[in-house]
Parts: C-alpha cells; sequence; structure tokens
C-alpha cells in the first residue's frame, strides 16, 4: 500500500518547486505491528476493564498491568471503589472511531456506540448534568454515583473537552440538554458572569437559560489592570471547556443564543489581555475576599481574595492578580490546552475572532516569557516582568516563603504542536520560528527546519517514545507535505512501543504500574496509521490529555489520580 497516495501530485509539484527528493515509503511490517499493539490493547482493555461481578458496557478508568485488575480511588475511611468516569475516556472514544476508519472493522465504533448509549441512558442527573469529570465518577462494581466528599462531588471539567460529535451522534436530545444544563450550572450571575469550575447537581435545570439573559461585556480594558471581582474563578482551564461546549453544539445545531453566550465569554479573556503587552490572562476577574483574616499565608482558599495579590501585590502592586500571572502551570492551559481548542473551534467554524485571537495569544506570550537562547520559558506577569531569579518574602499559593522563581525547559513537545497547527492555517513564519526554537532545544528530534519544511535536519536515531511527538510530527507533515517528518513519527512510534508498551497496555512511563485505557499512546499510534494509509481526514484530532479525578484520598486531603494511581511504579519485571 502506497503511503498517503492521494497526495502524490501535490508532492511532485512540491518537490520540483524545492528541488527535493523524498521518497514514498511504502505500508511496512512495522507499522502493522504498531497498529496490531492498538488492536491488542482495545482487547485487553474489553477483557479486563469490565466489572467482573456486575458486567455492563461500561468500562474501567484504568488497569494494573500486573494483576489485570480495574484501578481503584481510596477513601480517606479505607474504602476502596474501582473507577469508571466517562468524562476520562473520550480520547478512548476518539481512539475507537479512528481504529474502525483505519482497520474498517466496526467492532471498534460499536463499542463506543455501546458504552456512550449505555452511559447516557442511565446517568444523566435531574438537571441533566452527566454524572462525571473531576470530582464525580461511579463505581464500576455497584454502578453508584461516588466522589470526594470534600469537593462535594460537584460536577467539574477542566481542560477535558468531550467528543461531542460523537456523543451528539449517539443521543442528540441527551448532549444539547447537557451543554446547556452544564452553562446553567456554572454560570452564578448571568449580569456579573460570576461563574466557575463547579457545577451544581441540584440547580433546576432551565432550557431557556440563554434566552433569559442579554449577553454583555464585564471587563472594561481601560480600567486595567484592574479586573471586576466575581466570587467564582474563571480559570481558563473551566472557561475553555464551557466556550468550547458552545461552539461545538452550535455547529451542530444551531442556537443563536448559546453561541452569543459562547464568543462573550471567550471575549472576555481577549478584553482582559496586557493593554501594554497584548499578552493572554489566565481568568478575567479577580476573586473577591469574602472573609478576613485568614490564619495563616499557608491557608490559600479563594475566599480570602485574589491568591496572587496576597503573596505578591506589595511588591508587584495591582499586575500581581492571578489573572496575570504566567508561571505555575498557567502558561500551559493558556497557549497549548486553550490554543488547541481555539483551533479545534476554527477549524469547524472559520471564525475569524477566535483565529486572531488565538494569534495573538500566542505570539504575545512568547515574545515576554521565551528565553530564545536556551528555549526556557520564564515566570512572568503578562505586563512583562520578568521574575526569574524572585524570591519569594510570604508563603502562599505559589509558592514557600524562600523559594526562588526560575526559567524552566519546556516540558513537553505539546508546546509546539498549536504553533504548527496554526502556522498550517496561516502561514505565519513568527509561529514557525518560536515552535523550531522550542524544539530545536528540546526532545532530541534534531531540527524541523525552515518554514515550508526545508533545511531541516532531523535525528532518524532519536530515543524520544513521547505521543506527542507524534502528534506533533504528524501536524508538520500536514503544514508542509514534508514525509521526512512522518518517517521521524515511525521512528518516535517503534520507540513508543519498545519502551512503554508493557503486558499489552501503555504506560506513559516504562516503569509504571497502571495504565490508563484513555490511552494518548494508543491515540497517537492509530492517527499515524490513518496517515499512512491516507485515512486521517475522517478521524478526530488530538485536542486534549484527557480528565482527571481530585479530591480526598487516602494518601491525602486534595491529590489526583495522575499522582495516586497513573504515578505508581512497580517492582519487578513485566513481560
Amino acid at each position: 500500500m502506497k503511503f498517503k497516495s492521494k497526495i502524490l501530485p501535490k508532492l511532485l509539484v512540491f518537490l520540483s518547486l524545492y528541488n527535493l527528493s523524498f521518497s514514498i515509503p511504502e505500508y511496512n511490517k512495522e507499522d502493522e505491528k504498531r497498529l496490531d499493539t492498538v488492536k491488542e490493547f482495545y482487547s485487553n482493555v474489553m477483557k479486563d476493564g469490565k466489572s467482573k461481578v456486575n458486567p455492563t458496557p461500561l468500562l474501567a478508568d484504568g488497569i494494573n498491568i500486573k494483576t489485570k485488575e480495574p484501578v481503584e480511588w481510596i477513601f480517606p475511611n479505607g474504602e476502596k471503589v474501582k473507577i469508571s468516569n466517562f468524562a476520562n475516556q473520550q480520547n478512548f472514544l476518539r481512539t475507537l472511531v479512528s481504529l474502525t476508519e483505519v482497520t474498517g472493522d466496526t467492532k471498534y465504533k460499536n463499542t463506543a456506540i455501546d458504552t456512550t448509549k449505555y452511559f447516557i441512558d442511565n446517568f444523566v442527573s435531574e438537571n441533566n448534568l452527566f454524572y462525571w469529570g473531576g470530582h464525580r465518577f461511579l463505581n464500576l462494581d455497584t454502578l453508584d454515583v461516588v466522589g470526594p466528599q470534600n469537593k462535594n462531588q460537584v460536577h467539574e471539567l477542566k481542560n477535558l473537552f468531550p467528543y461531542y460529535e460523537f456523543l451528539y451522534s449517539v443521543n442528540p436530545e441527551a448532549t444539547s440538554n447537557y451543554v446547556v444544563a452544564f452553562w446553567n450550572a456554572h454560570v452564578e450571575d448571568w449580569e456579573t458572569l460570576d461563574m466557575g469550575r463547579h457545577g451544581d447537581y441540584s440547580k433546576k435545570f432551565n432550557p431557556n437559560v440563554f434566552k433569559e439573559h442579554q449577553p454583555k461585556n464585564i471587563v472594561d480594558p481601560a480600567k486595567l489592570p484592574i479586573l471586576p471581582e466575581t466570587k467564582g474563578l474563571t480559570f481558563i482551564n473551566a472557561g475553555s471547556d464551557l466556550i468550547y461546549s458552545a461552539y461545538v453544539l452550535n455547529s451542530l445545531a444551531p442556537n443563536k443564543d448559546m453561541i452569543n453566550w459562547g464568543k462573550t465569554v471567550f471575549n472576555q479573556y481577549q478584553l482582559a489581555r496586557n493593554p501594554k503587552t497584548g499578552a493572554p490572562v489566565y481568568q478575567f476577574t479577580a476573586p473577591k475576599r469574602r472573609e478576613w483574616p485568614p490564619k495563616s499565608d499557608k491557608d490559600t482558599n479563594s475566599k480570602y481574595g485574589d491568591r496572587a495579590f496576597r503573596q505578591f501585590g506589595a511588591e508587584f502592586g495591582e499586575i500581581a492578580k492571578e489573572a496575570n500571572a504566567l508561571f505555575k502551570g498557567n502558561p500551559r492551559t493558556i497557549v497549548v490546552d486553550n490554543s488547541l481548542v481555539l483551533c479545534d473551534i476554527y477549524n469547524k467554524t472559520k471564525d475569524k475572532d477566535v483565529l486572531t485571537s488565538a494569534i495573538d495569544n500566542l505570539k504575545n506570550y512568547y515574545k515576554i516569557a521565551l528565553n530564545k537562547e536556551t528555549g526556557e520559558l520564564k515566570p512572568v506577569w503578562n505586563d512583562g516582568t520578568d521574575l526569574s531569579n524572585y524570591t519569594l518574602v510570604r508563603d502562599g499559593y505559589y509558592g514557600k516563603k524562600g523559594t526562588t522563581l526560575k526559567s524552566e525547559a519546556v516540558k513537553n513537545e505539546e508546546y509546539a504542536i498549536p504553533l504548527i497547527r496554526w502556522y498550517s492555517i496561516t502561514k505565519d513564519k513568527e509561529l514557525w520560528n518560536i515552535a523550531r526554537t522550542i524544539l530545536n532545544k528540546n526532545f532530541d528530534l534534531g531540527d524541523i527546519g525552515t518554514e515550508s519544511g526545508k533545511n531541516l535536519s532531523l535525528n532518524m536515531k532519536t530515543t524520544n517514545s513521547s505521543p506527542y511527538s507524534i502528534f506533533l510530527l504528524i501536524d508538520l507533515y500536514k503544514a508542509t507535505n514534508n514525509d521526512n517528518y512522518i518517517e521521524l513519527a515511525r521512528v518516535v512510534g517503534n520507540n513508543l512501543i519498545s519502551t512503554k508498551f508493557k503486558n499489552g497496555y501503555f504506560i506513559a512511563e516504562s516503569d509504571i504500574l497502571n495504565a490508563k485505557i484513555d490511552s494518548i499512546e494508543a491515540f497517537s499510534l492509530v492517527s499515524l496509521d490513518a496517515i499512512l494509509k491516507g485515512k486521517d481526514k475522517n478521524i478526530p484530532q488530538y485536542i486534549s490529555h484527557g480528565g482527571y479525578i481530585h479530591g480526598e484520598h487516602i494518601e491525602g486531603d486534595s491529590v489526583y489520580d495522575k499522582n495516586v494511581i497513573y504515578g505508581k511504579k512497580y517492582n519487578g519485571e513485566t513481560k
């Protein structure tokens, strides 16, 4: 089978223009082996991932690769619950749909349909919210709805971005109602846009909620850096999910009232950007101080006001707000997660405001934060103030007193993915060059070259085994038609199989005990296979690393499953 034969005429023109010589590689046994591992992974999930005492179409979130038992959440009282959180299985759905596309075997997509149908038929609350998310999940064996009590079992999605198109194809009414319920539960005051990451399952469903309120801007750029104060925390990792739900559902079933609200919330983040640098914000309001004083600086509950201002305000003034803090994980949410989802929205809607804002956010952030010599990211306020080597003078949300803030290496290849995707749309050389700087300083992939894939020097002997590299290299190929990127993706894919496929499951690192079924590794490999077979047009793109569970656990009051479950290491050898 010829590689991407449908683009051969275009590629030949490209080669002629640039006097380059690329071969069209054959689909080979190594390619087949990679796909076979994904098929094996699927078979094992279907064998090990269902309840042994009460089998249903529901699946466990993860599997212990030694015992082949579903992963458990252990509450502080010692109670163990086998986890089934449908929110944390959206990339598994994408993988199944993609598998059917590349193999022609409908069993994969049928599994996705059966699981989705069973979940929606049985686990939707009275107010039309799904029982899923960061603080709510199902007991795989008993089918009870459970969650950490210290988080009040509220509804929460942050940077999750469900596979709405697929959910809608299975049950359009329930999916449409869910999106309305999502907004209804998370917006507490529509006049002030007091909203937050937590939604109440007891709030009565209002099907007309979008019609009953008139959208308006609450951020006044003339008053910056002063921001409106609200009780809710308008974190962009939660706001992006609200925005995404409105845009995607509107593309499936047009609703002018809903999309007007989606655009309104989107606009607040843009209006709040720094007027001097144009750099983006993490939220568009400041937390309102509702109680005072705290017992100590170590108590960082937002009821005591803006956590950044409490810790930095005396030294830096009004710029020291959570909204403007481009450090401690905030940049990744903005320039990776939010940028990827805005690109997905643009591809679905061609909304030019989304395109313009996303490009500006990327360029203006990297202009003040990227050290082009080292490829590191500096901790900065969004006015450009560099906090590198600044030592904290008091305890607080951003670290203990005496901690010195440092520039940091870019943590993974995901940072380059939105830059290349937006380059593919705009052909903006600045985006390509930012990605090149990041990649040339990190990740052992070699030099991706100049724009359009020229003058490259890729490392075909790399030991890189990251699924994010595979997605990135796929995007580089799509942007340039240079199949050297796909050849490198094959190398990375082979490395991934040899280091991260253990006992029939994909694990994040070679010594990890528990495997997610929402495997980014599996999704990346089937995406690569689709490119090799010229079947990529009908498969979903990567936009999110997936969901999480957060709350009280036997190992602590505020822990994430990524640490207490998927960060656990095994002792001894696996096959």
